[in-house]
């Protein structure tokens, strides 16, 4: 695996999974290892002799790595024989893997067993506790791809892989839990209204007309209770900017398209304080991803909105977020799009991959872990066409694309 960000399962090797299914066995391994040899030798594999002429020259070979330049007067005869009992089950295991079938083991293992049935090859041979993370997910892909039949036989293995894996990954984001039970800063000064059951999650008839910082903040609650919110029910404004930002780790961008001056505000104010902000714009049926991280291209840096009439900065905004225009192809009526009247479609699809994209992009953040790119980088997805692009606009807006984008906005808007 060269690429860490292009991360795909490889098959694991045959001789480690054979270690894998022995460990689970401590006591009857040695037994059946000697049943293994048996097969090897009788079999044609290897020869008995040159067999254990090659473990005396490995475990030889072994001393001299260790720094043991005379193995009679530095090792004793019982470290010895250990040594060469360590070189024979590796050695065991690997003419094994590479020579007979899987199948042979199973049957061997159940022999030593004292079971008459001749095992299963989709049966549990190792312990999910302690295989790699490959290994769990190959054979998970195994049992689900097996007919209604089999699959019920193999059940309990299935549901017992997915156990592990589900502890093994809540374990290994512990340190991004541990940040999310500090305290979330929430900030709209907005209601719920019915032109928002579209889209926007906590619009329900029982939140009609309520505060929707106070409906979030009831649902965060109900899943963690022991979650320290500090809510802003008046937005972000600059009075309470210094408190909103206090402490803050990250900003997450929910501010509605056409909020151009908190945007600007809240923006400058990550920049000044070397805060990571991400915005993900819900364009159609597309999440557009945006990460301005200090140190690099700030807000106003990229969109260059300062100073311009509110329809401008639609323009140049709507351009900056996709510049691949994903979306475009496909809307179904175009007088929906309205920027003088600040109007625009949306859908459900959208925000859902909107929010799973800010988590990710949050999770890597303050895990600093994985690739986060940052503006002027841009990458959209769209569910409706099936397409991802990565777009990179040195300058931002300032891009001769990006220039002529805008260019063709406005003369479509008669501007």
């Amino acid at each position: 695996m060269t690429d860490p960000e292009m991360q795909t399962t490889l098959p694991l090797p045959k001789v480690f999974e054979i270690y894998l299914q022995l460990a689970n066995y401590p006591i009857l391994a040695d037994r059946i290892r000697e049943r293994m040899r048996e097969e090897i030798f009788t079999r044609g594999v290897v020869d008995r002799k040159a067999f254990e002429q090659e473990v005396e020259d490995k475990a030889i070979a072994s001393q001299q790595r260790e720094g043991i330049s005379d193995g009679y007067n530095q090792e004793t005869s019982e470290i010895w024989e250990r040594r060469k009992r360590h070189v024979r089950d590796n050695l065991t295991d690997f003419y094994f893997a590479y020579n007979l079938p899987q199948r042979l083991l199973g049957d061997i293992i159940q022999t030593e067993l004292g079971r008459k049935d001749g095992g299963d090859l989709l049966s549990m041979t190792f312990n999910p506790e302690l295989a790699p993370w490959d290994v769990l997910f190959a054979r998970g892909k195994q049992y689900e791809m097996l007919p209604a039949d089999s699959l019920a036989r193999v059940s309990h293995h299935l549901e017992e892989i997915k156990v592990v894996l589900i502890k093994a990954m809540i374990s290994d984001q512990l340190a991004f839990v541990g940040i999310a039970r500090e305290y979330f800063n929430i900030a709209d000064l907005d209601t719920f209204e019915q032109a928002n059951f579209n889209r926007q999650a906590g619009a329900t008839l029982s939140s009609l007309d309520r505060a929707k910082v106070d409906v979030l903040a009831d649902m965060a609650r109900d899943i963690n209770p022991e979650l320290e919110l500090r809510v802003f029910p008046r937005g972000v404004d600059a009075d309470n900017l210094d408190s909103f930002f206090e402490d803050v780790d990250l900003y997450v961008d929910g501010l509605d398209f056409f909020a151009f001056d908190a945007r600007e505000r809240v923006f400058a104010e990550c920049a000044r304080r070397d805060i990571p902000a991400i915005t993900v714009a819900p364009l159609g049926m597309s999440a557009a991803l945006l990460n301005f991280l200090p140190d690099g291209m700030t807000f106003e840096a990229y969109f260059r909105l300062a100073g311009l009439p509110e329809l401008e900065k639609a323009i140049r905004f709507l351009v900056g977020l996709a510049p691949a225009l994903l979306h475009r192809h496909y809307l179904a009526d175009p007088s929906r799009v309205d920027l003088k009247a600040r109007k625009g479609p949306s859908t459900i699809m959208a925000c859902q991959l909107c929010a799973g994209v800010a988590a990710s992009e949050a999770l890597k953040i303050l895990l600093r872990r994985g690739k986060v790119w940052a503006a002027p980088h841009g990458i959209q997805f769209d569910g409706y066409r099936n397409k991802l692009a990565h777009t990179w606009r040195p300058g931002g807006n300032h891009h001769p694309i990006n220039r002529l984008a805008i260019a063709i906005a406005r003369r479509q808007l008669g501007l």
